[in-house]
């Protein structure tokens, strides 16, 4: 059986810090015993261990609670990216069944039509108190399915990853062993919680034990950490600002992934002293799976590093095959992956280090999010009586890379009425940085 861990931090560490938000730090058995209240009073809404719980709330300590008190169920939280739009959430979930729905009152009407039962986290009780047994019965095993996470498949449709206990666990232990993370850390939390990138984190200070403090306002604030996480564009802004550049230069560690960085900006962050640690994962892996010191070995900067001990790493046809207890179980409605995963990742192997070569697919990695142009084509099919559509995408020394549309018509349309229409129906990052018309002969 898998054990409850906020539970044995709670007992083992009652008094360490685990979150610390704004002015506010709870401790271990803080949390413990707020999670305790909310999973209590979600069993009282009907929730039942491996129900599917779906959880969309902004605010990252709300997030992290609910996400907990599913946990200590043992229901399988269904995670989705706060700011799609209504159409993008029922696109996603279409192939999953939904039990229930946790979301803000304000939120409601974004999930109406799906016709389950929600749960306004402003009604989850704080205060059971002694109404309930003192320990849940935690009954989750190690390969039963703890969250299920979404990234960008084909076809225009997002693929829910079906990630278990024992795939946190393991990140954990492999990122403990990579950048040797200890329970004095603190790890500042900055990247959506709804990213394996930022619920990772999470889950790693549950079983590694050190603390994480809640910082959105990178360029205003003091750290006070030790380790950050964060994609290419977001160190790229941080280091122009004096504030954020003088506490980024406290850091033990600077955690980089998410898309490429480029060789120049790498350059300026050894310039300036700034101890970067670059890695390579995805959401299937359970975070990343491969990294390394770029600074320690500078003849293998192209490179995303080595393989995390207990991973392999193959080519075939030219794509990355990667072996890992980290590697999800399955996608929703897909076969067991057996610990391996075939991507469509792009690389070679060069004494130990992978390099990637970029994708076998349309897939588009832009400031750290996977775009399928799809989605942006489907829509504008449906609005459009247009002859054809066709996607393209640029390197761009800011974004990594950004994605365009090629619009073959001979109709006289304004370009700001299909942005305009595709922000009705599309997230800002899936709708394209630029659009081409091209006439017909």
């Amino acid at each position: 059986m898998q054990k409850d861990w906020l539970l044995y931090q709670s007992e083992i560490n009652p008094d360490k810090p685990f979150i610390k938000d704004g002015d506010k730090i709870y401790s271990y058995k803080d949390l413990n015993d707020i999670v305790y209240d909310r999973a209590c009073s979600l069993i009282d809404y009907g929730v039942k261990n491996k129900s599917n719980v779906l959880i969309s709330l902004p605010n990252s300590l709300d997030f992290i609670e609910a996400y907990l008190a599913c946990y200590k169920i043992g229901s399988t939280s269904v995670v989705i990216n706060y700011n799609w739009k209504k159409n993008e959430v029922q696109n996603s979930i279409s192939d999953i069944s939904i039990d229930y729905i946790i979301c803000n009152w304000k939120d409601k009407n974004r999930f109406d039509k799906l016709s389950k039962p929600m749960i306004f986290f402003e009604e989850l009780s704080k205060s059971y108190g002694n109404c309930f047994n003192s320990k849940l019965d935690f009954k989750s095993s190690a390969d039963d399915v703890q969250s299920i996470l979404f990234t960008s498949g084909t076809q225009g449709k997002p693929k829910g990853v079906c990630l278990t206990y024992d795939n946190f666990y393991k990140s954990s232990v492999k990122w403990k062993e990579a950048i040797q993370i200890n329970q004095n850390d603190t790890y500042l939390l900055n990247l959506p919680l709804f990213h394996i990138s930022g619920i990772g984190i999470v889950m790693r200070s549950l079983h590694l034990g050190f603390t994480i403090k809640i910082n959105t306002r990178l360029n205003e604030q003091k750290y006070d950490a030790t380790i950050i996480s964060m994609v290419p564009t977001m160190l790229e802004k941080l280091i122009t600002n004096e504030n954020s550049l003088k506490e980024l230069q406290l850091l033990r560690c600077i955690v980089v992934s998410g898309s490429r960085i480029q060789n120049d900006l790498l350059e300026k962050c050894r310039l300036l002293n700034l101890k970067i640690f670059l890695s390579y994962g995805m959401t299937e892996t359970c975070s990343s799976i491969c990294g390394f010191w770029p600074f320690d070995f500078p003849e293998n900067k192209e490179s995303v590093g080595k393989p995390f001990n207990g991973v392999e790493i193959s080519v075939q046809n030219k794509q990355l095959i990667i072996k890992s207890d980290t590697i999800m179980k399955c996608y929703v409605n897909g076969k067991n992956t057996e610990g391996t995963i075939s991507t469509s990742d792009l690389g070679e192997l060069s004494d130990g280090y992978v390099y990637l070569n970029g994708r076998a697919d349309n897939l588009i990695i832009s400031g750290g999010e996977n775009i399928d142009p799809t989605e942006a084509i489907i829509i504008l099919k449906k609005l459009f009586k247009f002859d054809k559509i066709e996607s393209f995408k640029k390197n761009d020394l800011h974004w990594g890379e950004i994605s365009g549309l090629y619009i073959y018509t001979n109709q006289k349309i304004n370009k700001n009425e299909i942005f305009e229409k595709l922000k009705e129906k599309l997230s800002s990052y899936k709708i394209p940085k630029e659009i081409i018309f091209k006439k017909l002969n």
